[in-house]
Order: structure tokens, then sequence, then C-alpha cells
């Protein structure tokens, strides 16, 4: 719909219009809006724009994402002599670095700018959290989707949200801004979040208004509202009002859907350099929100002088310890670490621009000396290689259900597609296998273990490594051999279809060292037995899932196992295509060539 329709329609107190998708380090800024006009060409149409964005204001919406601009004619603005309200910080890949300055240059340029921010539900925000407390800010619509640890459970539960919201609301607490909740319009709008209408008169309400801080809503976006009608059901039970003052529903409206899974609004993620100097000094370059530095003896308090070994890793031991303020944490102590070794700086360097829900979260790290950790998040339910899947050797452990096992799938999926895709610079693991999937109280999946990983060249998925790497098992044909092709982020495909397959098999990696290895290939024998394996497995797992539903589940992660393995980087599937095999129908995916790699 138009803009100006938009406003009409009387739900909204805000609205915003764009992204900035180029800005910072010198670049001219890029405005996209969603190919509705180019504001960067002559002519391209989007001064007509100003007298809708007008005709709203003098209707008292708001509109943002730009800030006003004070050194400009109308005639070289792209939306002409229309003058914004204010801008949005909208960042959730990239760097940390400088947001905190441009929301001071912003306020000091013209006082009456509006600040918005829009930091994931996950508190304090990796990206947002410094420039937050210049306590500048008007409006901040925390985003609780695509979060499952902070956000609303389909089951009822709200302790996740209200103990999350608690956290914001606390934070913000003395400074102006009004606090939103930020949620998906429509069950279309986002992965995971959304909230019935009723659920949220009933659940989630009762927990939010009683702040002083609650302003409202933020909805994703205009045109899910449009569908599904969410905003117009919440306004029929008068519960938009809030104490702050703002008597709308402030509304992320673009025009239509764009960008939701990619990375807008950023400076461009860090790649290290080749003459690097000391970490220390690479990571306060990077802001206040980098991982903070302990002392060993710190973390040899915090472990209790290591009195709590969790395992053992390629890299070193691994430690149960607390935080000062008592959360848990798995500390990694690295072993034969002299000077800045390259694995501590990969690790460091890769964790600390990640932020996803299946990428595990890089709390703290200790260099000194020759001693060197990395502190991070504690997962109560070990690693995925802990469940063998028919096979425990924990007595009276249960295994996963086939529910379970997907979900876990799915969720190593979207984390290795983030990695790949979701950042300028990819990152490459090299290093996919179940030791380093952890997995938290919820069994959620997330990937750790970036000591061997690559940063990518940002348009080209091909790597340059010295010497196979990784795990053997796990590794992809290209790492020992250019002559199957390229290394890059299909050799994560790779080993991430070998984990699949295992994880099927109700069983641990064959050992690949017996002469008899070829009788013993799991994957070859699944490929010629699909339909046998698959109407047999009903119940070795589990005996919750109906069979048919576990049937199709288990057809579904073979076949996907299968393609990813395929000799030849090129034949096998990106993770973002692999995400939908996984979530397409099952008869429509079909069995790959036989082309599976034996030469280990």
């Amino acid at each position: 719909s138009k803009l100006a329709d938009t406003c009409s329609t009387g739900r909204y107190a805000i609205v915003v219009i764009g992204f900035l998708s180029t800005f910072g380090g010198g670049r001219t800024p890029v405005l996209n809006l969603a190919g509705h006009c180019d504001p960067g060409v002559v002519g391209g149409g989007c001064t007509r724009l100003s007298v809708d964005i007008k005709s709203c204001q003098t209707q008292g919406v708001k509109r943002g994402h730009l800030p006003r601009g004070t050194n400009s004619t109308s005639s070289s603005r792209p939306l002409g002599d229309a003058v914004l309200d204010g801008i949005d910080f909208d960042i959730q890949i990239g760097s940390a670095s400088h947001y905190d300055d441009l929301a001071k240059n912003l306020k000091s340029s013209s006082g009456s700018i509006l600040l918005a921010a829009a930091p994931q539900c996950p508190f304090p925000d990796a990206f947002l959290g410094a420039a937050l407390a210049t306590e500048l800010f008007d409006y901040v619509w925390v985003q609780f989707y695509n979060n499952p640890g902070c956000q609303y459970q389909d089951n009822g539960d709200v302790s996740n949200l209200e103990v999350t919201w608690k956290n914001w609301t606390e934070f913000l607490s003395k400074t102006p801004a009004s606090v939103l909740l930020g949620l998906p319009a429509s069950p279309d709008a986002a992965a995971s979040g959304y909230i019935d209408p009723k659920a949220f008169v009933s659940h989630v309400l009762p927990v939010v208004k009683g702040s002083a801080k609650y302003g409202g809503i933020m909805l994703w976006n205009r045109y899910y509202d449009n569908t599904n009608n969410y905003s117009a059901k919440l306004l029929s039970n008068n519960i938009i009002a809030g104490t702050s003052g703002l008597s709308g529903l402030c509304v992320i409206a673009l025009i239509v859907v764009m960008w939701y899974k990619r990375c807008y609004g950023m400076i461009p993620c860090y790649k290290w350099p080749r003459n690097s100097p000391r970490l220390e000094s690479f990571l306060q370059k990077q802001g206040t929100l980098h991982p903070k530095g302990y002392a060993y003896s710190e973390v040899k308090r915090m472990t209790k002088s290591f009195a709590h070994k969790l395992g053992q890793g390629g890299y070193g031991a691994v430690y149960k310890g607390n935080m000062p303020d008592g959360r848990e944490i798995a500390v990694k102590m690295l072993k034969g670490t002299e000077g800045d070794s390259e694995e501590f700086m990969n690790e460091v360097a890769s964790i600390s621009r990640t932020s996803h829900v299946n990428i595990v979260t890089l709390v703290g790290y200790c260099l000194q000396g020759s001693k060197r950790a990395l502190l991070y998040e504690y997962m109560p339910n070990g690693s995925l290689e802990r469940y063998t899947f028919g096979n425990s050797s924990t007595e009276g452990e249960d295994t996963l259900s086939w529910d379970k096992l997907f979900d876990i799938v799915i969720g190593i999926a979207r984390g290795l597609e983030y990695l790949h895709t979701g950042c300028n610079t990819p990152i490459v693991h090299f290093d996919i296998k179940p030791h380093n999937i952890l997995l938290d109280q919820d069994f959620c999946p997330k990937i750790s273990d970036f000591g061997l990983a690559k940063l990518g060249r940002q348009k080209e998925s091909r790597i340059s490594i010295a010497g196979a790497r990784g795990t053997i098992g796990y590794i992809a044909p290209e790492v020992f051999s250019r002559n199957y092709g390229p290394v890059g982020s299909k050799a994560d495909v790779y080993s991430y279809g070998m984990v699949v397959l295992e994880m099927v098999g109700a069983r641990k990696k064959i050992d690949v060292s017996t002469d008899d290895s070829s009788s013993k290939y799991f994957p070859q024998w699944l490929y010629e037995n699909l339909d046998q394996f698959c109407g047999h497995t009903n119940s070795e797992i589990s005996s919750s899932s109906s069979s048919d539903n576990m049937e199709v589940l288990v057809r579904k992660m073979i076949i996907v196992g299968l393609w990813c393995i395929q000799s030849k980087p090129a034949d096998r599937p990106s993770m973002g295509e692999v995400l939908e095999m996984l979530e397409s129908n099952a008869a429509d995916l079909q069995l790959p060539p036989k082309a599976f790699w034996t030469g280990y």
C-alpha cells in the first residue's frame, strides 16, 4: 500500500521507511527503499515520496530512517524537500565500534532529531550496548523474535521474556527512552517469536505494561501487519497506550518485505590483517563491547583452581566455572600456545564478531604470558557427541527423539548459514563435528570451537589453507586434494552432512582406520537401503513421535545428508539450500548421484 495510506490508518506512531545499506568509513551513504525508487540516481523517482512523508507528518506520524540534513539543498537530497524525523539503529552483524559516537554527533548536530534503536533481546546487545549507554535514545524497541532463549514460548511460558524485559527496562530506567516490545506481525514474518493476539493479552501484556518504561509495541512489518491485521486486533483490546506518553503502535513498516535475513546498515566485518599487532590492541579498537579480558588469577578463581573438568578438546581442557556475577561458564584452557597463537587469535576474532542463537557466545578471554583461556557461556547438556543416539555411554541417560534430532539438524544449518552468508566477510569453520556442537538447556545447538576458522574473501568463496585441517571422518575431499575443487564454505557443508548421517545412524562415527572400512561405510549403505532403513527406525530412538512423521523426518535427514557429502563441492548445496530442503516436502526430495568419497 502507499505510504500515505499506511499512515492514514491511524495505527502507527512511527514508521521506518528504509535502510542505509552502506555508510561509515568515509563512504557515500546508500539508501535502499525496497526497489520502489533508486535514491542514488537523478530522476530515480524518490522525490515523489516527499508528498507522502509530509502527509504522514501532518497526521502526527514520525518518519525515519535518515537524520535531518543541514548542509544540503532539497534538490540534492534523495527525498526532495521532505525532512525526516529521526534515525533507527538496527545493527545485527558487523563491528560494534563508533555507534556511540554516531549517536552523540547526531544529537549534537540537531537536538530535535529522534534516535531509536532495535537491539536483539539477549541482554546486553553485542552491537548497541555502548550506543544505548549514551542515554541519548528516545525509543528502544527490543526484538523479541528469532531469539528462542529470551522470547515467549508457544506453551505459554513467559518467564524468559519476563526476565529479559526486566533487564532491558532496568538498564534504560535512567534514560529518556521508551521501551517497546518488538514482535513479528505474522507467523510468516519471523522464524520464531510470533505471539497470538489473545495470548499476548492474557500472558504477555500483564508482564510488560507494569513498567514505567513501557511505550507500546513495534511490529515487523507493515506488509505482514496488513495481511494478518495484527495491529487492529491489538488496538481493539486497548493495549497500546503506555505511561511514557507514546500513544500509538510503533511499526517497522517497510513498503515491502526486504533484507530480513541479510546484513544491512552495518560497518563491514573485520578481516584479520597479515601483520597484526597483539590481540589486546585489536580488541581495544573494537570499542567497549568486545569480550572482557581477565587475568589468569581471576580465571583460576572462577574455576576454583580448575576443579571441575568438563572435557578435553583438540586445543586443551575445558573446565566449569562461575563469573563474578554468578553466571555459569565453560573455560577452555589452550595448550601449547606460545606468543599470539594463530588458534587463539582466530577464535577470539571470529567469535567476538558473531551474534546468532546457534553460535556459542564468548563472554571473556585470558591473555597473560603463556596462559590462554576462552570463557564461553555454559552449555548444560554438553556436546552433541555425548548423545550417541541409542548407544549412550552414560547410564540412565535419555536418548533424543527424532523430533529433537531434526530440530538440532535445523539449528546447526542455521548457524552455518549465518557464518557463511550473514556477514560481509564469511567465516568458514573447517571443523564441524559433534564435539563442536554444544547443546543448551533446551537442546538448542550452538556451534563452537573456531580455532580452525578462516575468514573468507567477500566476493569469493574459495579459501587457501596450508595442509589438511579438521577432523578425520568429517574433512571434505577438496581439503586433501584440489582435484576435487576449491576449498571454501562447501567444506563445512560436507562436514555437516557427515554429522547429520551420523545422527541418523544411531551410532558413533565408524572407525575409518580398519581395513574393511568400505563394508562399514554407512552413507553408502543408506543410499542403497533408504526405504529399508526408514521403515525400521520406528522404535530405535523415539516412542513419542508418530511412525509416519518420524519416517518423513528420517528420510529428509538422510537425503539432505547424502547431498551434502557429494565428492565435488559444486555438487553440494549451500547451507541456505540445505534449509530449504529440510523445510520442504519430503516427497519432493530426490536422492543425489552416488558419488561419495571414501579416501580416508
